[in-house]
């Protein structure tokens, strides 16, 4: 049994370090490219300097909740430790996701899947393309992972809202996290975790409030809405182009800001709000190719960034790629959206680049076809893996991105593993039943 989870732990390891090859060459990959893991690493760099829990780069340093506070306490303990050396917390993350398999073990056995099941499901999970690239960068996915299936390995209700608490404040996505546990507990149990995960987030609820004035979990939502969800509904109903739109959106959020004295993220909230209400149905197209869009077998701004070491800026191309897709989906543009997809992400790449894209998506869109059938065949538990995959989809809305995927790719894997396992014990039967017909035909003669 442990032979067994060594090599699973070995395989994962050695395919996390082939895709953290670039980085371990030059560490800066790891966050440079992407615009989330650079805002990780300036707050990250600011508590270590004690300039305080701020995303300013300079002086005065005000204090800010835009991103929650879990993941750069983690990145400035580490860095803190090795002198900023950014190789420290990129090989701690691939041990993390290498333990996965071993990590999401309880939450299995609680949904009754099958010791195949489990162990397939695990093998593949080691090899798995999505969670292998994202533990290569220095985002949150591989904590929030580690942490969401953690709070699997104690029974008792407080200690699991505890956890899920910690979740949250690694990615807000996990602020309904309670909600996940539910089928897993009686009716009676609720509080308990309700407790034990309002318990973990107050005290960065009170910070915010102290700071800013309001209470708030993370200010990146009314971001968000604005600039990925209102914009492109805007950009789509009136055939405007979307960049055009955020920075018109921009200019009247500041100048709410000085002429109503609301906080720049609330001014967006309300502009957002307004916006989505005037459009419903535009909305409700985006948001349905917003799913599809969580469904994009591999992130390709993401590898693009990672392959050539350069932010989109010093590419000079456009960072809401999807967004433009989507709005041109809604236009039935299907030319534009090739050609969207080729000046602004493929050409970036040389031919190993495209081959690693190539590869990868294959593998992982195998993954997700399968993985449907297997939700078909799997019979025992449904309702809480529905509720996992619909709350991690459905959340998101507009703004579709593999990466918000990356939760749940492990639940994905193992009902992919049902099917695999269905497809295996079919071929060994027919295969089985030919070698059996020909040896009695040659018994025959």
């Amino acid at each position: 049994m442990r032979s067994k989870w060594l090599r699973i732990f070995l395989f994962g390891l050695g395919v996390r370090f082939l895709f953290a090859l670039p980085a371990l060459i030059e560490p800066n990959r790891s966050v440079m490219p992407i615009p989330d893991a650079q805002s990780y690493l300036t707050i990250a760099r600011n508590l270590i300097e004690g300039h305080g829990y701020s995303l300013s780069e300079g002086p005065p340093y005000e204090p800010d909740n835009f991103r929650t506070p879990l993941y750069p306490l983690f990145l400035s303990g580490l860095l803190s430790l090795s002198g900023f050396n950014l190789l420290l917390p990129l090989v701690v993350q691939i041990l993390l996701s290498s333990l996965t398999p071993f990590i999401l073990l309880p939450f299995l056995k609680e949904l009754a899947f099958a010791e195949r099941e489990i162990t397939l499901g695990a093998y593949l999970i080691a090899i798995n393309p999505l969670l292998s690239f994202f533990s290569v960068l220095l985002l949150t996915e591989t904590i929030f992972i580690c942490l969401l299936f953690l709070s699997f390995w104690t029974e008792k209700p407080f200690l699991r809202g505890l956890i899920m608490g910690l979740a949250a404040l690694v990615r807000p996505i996990a602020i309904f996290g309670p909600i996940l546990l539910l089928p897993f507990h009686r009716l009676r149990e609720f509080p308990k975790i309700l407790i034990g995960f309002t318990f973990m987030i107050t005290p960065w609820l009170i910070r915010n409030y102290l700071t800013s004035g309001e209470i708030q979990f993370a200010s990146v939502s009314d971001a968000n809405l604005l600039l990925h969800h209102a914009a492109p509904v805007i950009a789509a109903g009136e055939d405007r182009n979307l960049y055009e739109v955020q920075d018109s959106l921009k200019r009247e959020a500041e100048r709410m800001v000085r002429e109503e004295r609301v906080s720049l993220m609330r001014a967006y909230r309300v502009i957002a709000v307004r916006e989505l209400l005037s459009h419903p149905i535009g909305y409700l197209k985006l948001l349905t190719i917003g799913l599809l869009g969580n469904f994009i077998p591999f992130p390709l701004g993401h590898w693009v960034a990672y392959v050539t070491g350069k932010n989109i800026w010093a590419l000079k191309i456009r960072s809401a790629v999807f967004q433009e897709v989507a709005v041109a989906i809604t236009k039935f543009r299907f030319i534009q959206i090739i050609g969207i997809v080729w000046q602004q992400r493929l050409r970036h790449l040389g031919g190993l680049g495209i081959l690693g894209f190539i590869s990868s998506s294959v593998m992982e869109l195998m993954i997700i076809i399968m993985a449907i059938f297997g939700l078909f065949l799997y019979t025992r538990r449904k309702f809480p893996l529905f509720l996992w995959l619909g709350y991690f989809t459905l959340l998101p809305g507009s703004y579709g991105h593999p990466r918000f995927r990356v939760p749940v790719e492990p639940i994905l894997i193992i009902l992919a593993s049902i099917t695999i396992q269905i497809l295996v014990d079919k071929i060994r039967l027919k295969m089985s039943t030919r070698f059996w017909v020909r040896f009695r035909k040659l018994n025959l003669l």
